[in-house]
């Protein structure tokens, strides 16, 4: 099946022997968000973790389903962009294979 990954990254403060150091979370997190049509949240501090959970859920709560047949079934990977309306936002996956298998649902 496919999935939508939602990924939170937190930053962290932390001594290093010699000074405050600040990490980030690494790219890879935000990639495989993006690629899949979820959603990454970079963090400050632990006390934003409970308003961005609800916003998850939030967003989880207000999924659409949209299809479309490929005008090529070629088996290859095709990209492609979802647009919203004004002031909304739509999460939606970046690429699609155009297979037969997929089109049939029997993946």
């Amino acid at each position: 099946k496919e999935v939508m990954i939602y990924a939170i990254g937190l930053q962290s403060e932390f001594f290093n022997g010699q000074r405050m150091t600040r990490s980030r979370p690494t790219t890879a997190l935000r990639k495989l968000a993006d690629e899949t049509g979820g959603g990454f949240f970079e963090l400050k501090k632990t006390a934003e973790l409970t308003p961005t959970f609800t916003r998850v859920a939030q967003e989880l709560h207000s999924l659409y389903a949209v299809g479309f047949t490929p005008g090529t079934v070629d088996g290859k990977e095709h990209k492609h962009e979802v647009r919203a309306k004004s002031g909304m936002m739509a999460r939606a996956r970046k690429t699609y294979i155009a297979s037969r298998e997929r089109l049939s649902g029997t993946n």
